[in-house]
């Protein structure tokens, strides 16, 4: 199943469990240079959803609403650039799933 992580980011107030997506999300984020190699990390919360760079902990903060998706991780959609701190994204890099894993009934990442 879907693997998570209890963090705090930007303006939250309280600390949410975030669900870690399988692989790089490439649209978007990179066109701000936000994110500037292949190794993004997605995760999503009941009302946000970010994007960041593993490497310098750099990433884009949705604003908070009901169902956040993908589209808003623009800036002009009302996400902010955030700084990750190194233990959520060391958290985000152990639970991300790899090739093999199952996800969801049925569905394995390729």
């Amino acid at each position: 199943m879907f693997k998570s992580i209890k963090a705090k980011l930007g303006d939250q107030k309280k600390e949410r469990s975030w669900v870690i997506y399988p692989g790089p999300e490439r649209s978007g984020p990179q066109a701000f240079g936000v994110v500037v190699n292949d190794d993004a990390i997605t995760i999503q919360c009941n009302d946000r959803i970010a994007i960041f760079d593993p490497t310098t902990g750099k990433g884009l903060l949705s604003v908070s609403r009901k169902g956040a998706g993908f589209i808003f991780l623009r800036p002009e959609m009302g996400a902010t650039f955030v700084q990750v701190p190194p233990e959520v994204v060391a958290a985000a890099l152990a639970a991300r799933p790899k090739q093999g894993d199952e996800i969801g009934p049925g569905v394995y990442v390729a």
